[in-house]
């Protein structure tokens, strides 16, 4: 089934999610598409930093798509017929993609 949605990889900017764009910002200009834009102004309800983490959640949203692909495939495709080394070798695989997308998600905040 073909995505319905923008396709990643999606990154983020000081509130701003873009995709298509392999840096947010480059000299200055953003030329990604547009995904989403968390506000920034004072009073709002939530602070800065709180608006950054929506931002990067929004941003890893395609990487935690693919990882919940990713761990519905070895279920669906090797369950239980897979063991030993195998076995570890793939999830090893889909942990590391898991870490990678959960430091994007939880990244630092830019205040």
């Amino acid at each position: 089934m073909p995505e319905a949605h923008t396709t990643g990889p999606w990154v983020y900017h000081l509130g701003c999610v873009y995709a298509d764009c392999p840096t947010a910002y480059p000299k200055g200009k953003d030329t990604g598409v547009p995904i989403a834009h968390m506000d920034r102004e004072p009073g709002n309800g939530t602070t800065p930093c709180e608006r950054d983490a929506n931002a990067r959640l929004i941003a890893a949203s395609p990487g935690l798509l693919e990882v919940a692909n990713l761990i519905y495939r070895l279920d669906r495709d090797n369950g239980p017929n897979i063991t030993g080394p195998v076995w570890r070798d793939m999830v090893r695989t889909v942990a590391q993609h898991a870490r990678e997308v959960i430091a994007q998600a939880v990244g630092v905040c830019d205040e």
